[in-house]
């Protein structure tokens, strides 16, 4: 299994680079290396060039097209890595843990087309914290050259094993999202 960390997205609504977000005094992107390098076979960062040279990243796969959303950096592993199962998960996803991360690669089902954890605000499958099982790679890329790049999508229409684990899905895409983060670092 492969490990993808999703880096490459504009942190617009953030106004700065996510990559410079820290957790466990190391930039996100390499906590979550660190964190998948135990259950997979490599980690890569899903990134811009512009990113890549920043933060000399040197296990990093480029973005097959620029501000498409995580879709992009899926479709990006999908294609340099067709035959292996993906682990995919968003950079910004600081309150998981290394028990969420052991219990998603434990739980994995690889008979199904993916494994993820249910989001528990919504109550759908939550696509970035996923491992992607090559035999839904086609139907990922289908969705993505239609136009329609929604991983949730093809997710609910797949045969998928969801852990059903209240864990705290929630990424960082907002100052206040940042400063509630920072405080609980705090506490």
């Amino acid at each position: 299994m492969i490990g993808i960390v999703l880096c490459g997205g504009l942190s617009s609504r953030l106004g700065f680079d996510k990559m410079n977000i820290q957790k466990g005094n190391k930039p996100l992107f390499q906590w979550w290396k660190n964190m998948l390098n135990p259950i997979c076979s490599n980690v890569y960062i899903s990134c811009t060039l512009e990113q890549k040279l920043k933060y000399k990243i040197k296990n990093a796969i480029l973005d097959e097209e620029l501000n498409k959303g995580p879709m992009s950096g899926i479709i990006t592993g999908i294609k340099k890595f067709p035959t292996e199962s993906i682990l995919v998960v968003a950079c910004d996803l600081v309150n998981l843990n290394e028990d969420n991360i052991k219990t998603l690669s434990t739980l994995r089902d690889k008979n199904k087309m993916a494994t993820c954890y249910l989001n528990n605000e919504n109550n759908l499958p939550f696509p970035l914290f996923t491992v992607y099982e090559n035999k839904i790679f086609s139907l990922l890329l289908n969705e993505y050259y239609n136009g329609r790049k929604s991983a949730l999508d093809v997710l609910l229409k797949s045969e998928i094993n969801i852990i059903n684990n209240n864990i705290n899905l929630k990424g960082i895409n907002t100052t206040a999202d940042l400063l509630e983060y920072q405080n609980s670092l705090n506490c």
